[in-house]
C-alpha cells in the first residue's frame, strides 16, 4: 500500500510503502523478494519511481538514485511537491504534481544527460488543481481519422 514501482534490469522492483517504508522487494517469478539494501529515507508515500537508462536503473523521489546497489543524488527539483505523477520522454522527466505548498502546482522538468545525470530543472508550466498522483499517459492523434 503506498509503494511505488520502476523495472530494473527486467525485474519489477518496488519502493517503500505504508507497511515498509525502508523496504526495496522484487518480483521473481510469481512472488516478492525482500532486498537487503533499503531505502535512505523513509517512503511510506508521496514518492515516486522511475525507470531510467534502458531500465538499468531507477529514480526514487527523482533526488536519490539507485546503481549497481549504490545511491547517489540525481537532482532537485525547482519547487517542492507531493502526491506526483512522472512520464520520461526522451532525455526528460516531465514531474505532474499532485500537491505543492501553495495554490499553484508546478509542473517540472528535468532534463537528463546521457548518463542519466539531471543537468537542469525548469519549471514549464502551473496549474491550479490539487490531485492525488495524478494519471498520465503518452498518445499520439491520429490525424487520417480526423
Amino acid at each position: 500500500m503506498n509503494s511505488r514501482h520502476a523495472l530494473v534490469n527486467d525485474y519489477v522492483h518496488i519502493f517503500g510503502g505504508f507497511y515498509n517504508p525502508l523496504g526495496i522487494s522484487r518480483l521473481d517469478g510469481c512472488q516478492f523478494t525482500k532486498l537487503s539494501i533499503e531505502l535512505i529515507f523513509s517512503y511510506s508515500s508521496d514518492h515516486a519511481a522511475l525507470t531510467v537508462d534502458e531500465g538499468s536503473k531507477a529514480l526514487i523521489c527523482f533526488v536519490w538514485r539507485l546503481m549497481k546497489n549504490e545511491w547517489s543524488i540525481a537532482g532537485v527539483l525547482s519547487e517542492a511537491m507531493h502526491h506526483t505523477s512522472a512520464l520520461l520522454l526522451d532525455r526528460s522527466i516531465i514531474i505532474f504534481p499532485g500537491e505543492a505548498y501553495g495554490y499553484e502546482f508546478p509542473i517540472q522538468n528535468m532534463t537528463l544527460d546521457s548518463n542519466d545525470t539531471v543537468i537542469s530543472t525548469d519549471i514549464i508550466s502551473k496549474h491550479g488543481q490539487a490531485s492525488d498522483h495524478p494519471i498520465i499517459f503518452l498518445s499520439s492523434i491520429d490525424y487520417c481519422s480526423l
